[in-house]
């Protein structure tokens, strides 16, 4: 395979020099300062929620440049509050079963690519007749 070099590389090799080269692309991978990526709304089953009910919150994901869906990484951790099981906190979407008493929960999210990262939390708040 020919590979053609330029005048002043030409020059280089005609004076006797040694010319080595290099060619190198690069094709996705990388964060250019164009990459975004950003938690754009948590939508809640509900802000208060009975003791012992079902709940859930879904996250909507805003991305750019080089990000792609398949890039970003969830995760849901709870910040506050007493303790709930977690279910599918990998996902956009994480479910939980309110406590059987009174008070607040508070769920973190975090996504994150290689490079970049946003968190958000959302709080809610558990009350009702069946607490104990």
């Amino acid at each position: 395979m020919r590979i053609p070099i330029s005048s002043s590389a030409r020059s280089l090799c005609h004076a006797g020099g040694v010319l080595a080269l290099l060619s190198l692309a690069a094709c996705g991978g990388g964060t250019t300062s164009d990459d975004e990526l950003s938690i754009s709304g948590i939508t809640q089953s509900a802000t208060t929620v009975d003791c012992g009910a079902a709940a859930y919150a879904t996250a909507s994901v805003s991305y750019d440049g080089d990000v792609t869906a398949s890039d970003i990484d969830y995760s849901w951790v709870q910040s506050s509050g007493t303790s709930v099981s977690l279910s599918s906190s990998n996902t956009s979407k994480v479910y939980f079963t309110a406590p059987s008493s009174a008070g607040t929960v508070v769920l973190k999210l975090t996504v994150s690519t290689d490079s970049l990262s946003d968190s958000e939390s959302v709080s809610f708040t558990v009350s009702g007749s069946s607490c104990s």
